[in-house]
């Protein structure tokens, strides 16, 4: 309901939102992560120059699998994928990426001049301070315009992309920034998100 447009990134927060039956069918199916709607506002933010963060643990998962049985495919499904591919930059790998929930950073082109973070942990089990994500998104680029910065360190999957539109950026990230442990590691991604948005775009071959 209100007007991105004035805003040069949104922090797309879905923690671990996905697709949930309610009922026995009677109700539709609620929660869905990428309603179209939603899709429709992105694009729109996208195609304007905005740059987006995704993160969270069934960005991709809701899309292409399932959290709760009887949810699979979701409504619209192929559009919600062409979506995820053509305007977010990534694709679906699995959705138990990780088991000790440690994320590197790998080098890549797209963050050539972005300082990276140092290796993170985050909250994949019971704790006092937020809610856990015990099974993270594997995110793989969706094509040539898009690579990974991030991978969990047990299995090398990669756990974020990072991506350039025609005229936008966006990185996504496969576990909820909020479950990351520390305030300064946190912090220090989301440094790196907003220095590659304010990067100059990589010249066109």
């Amino acid at each position: 309901s209100m007007d991105a447009s004035s805003f040069a990134a949104v922090d797309l927060i879905c923690g671990k939102q996905v697709t949930t039956k309610v009922g026995r069918g009677a109700i539709p199916d609620r929660y869905t992560v990428f309603p179209v709607p939603m899709q429709d506002a992105l694009r729109k933010y996208a195609a304007a120059g905005g740059s987006i963060l995704v993160s969270g643990a069934y960005i991709g998962t809701d899309a292409w699998d399932q959290v709760y049985p009887g949810t699979f495919p979701i409504k619209n499904a192929e559009q919600t994928r062409a979506f995820i591919q053509e305007v977010l930059g990534y694709k679906w790998l699995t959705n138990y990426a990780t088991r000790n929930a440690e994320v590197r950073t790998m080098k890549s082109a797209m963050m050539t001049g972005v300082p990276l973070p140092r290796p993170f942990k985050f909250h994949n089990a019971y704790n006092e301070e937020v809610y856990f994500a015990e099974t993270p998104d594997g995110l793989l680029p969706s094509n040539d315009k898009g690579s990974t910065f991030l991978r969990y360190s047990d299995t090398n999957i990669s756990a974020g992309v990072c991506y350039e539109g025609n005229g936008y950026k966006t990185v996504s990230l496969g576990f909820p920034i909020e479950v990351i442990k520390q305030k300064e590691d946190m912090g220090s991604l989301m440094k790196t998100v907003m220095e590659f948005f304010q990067k100059q775009p990589q010249p066109t071959k």
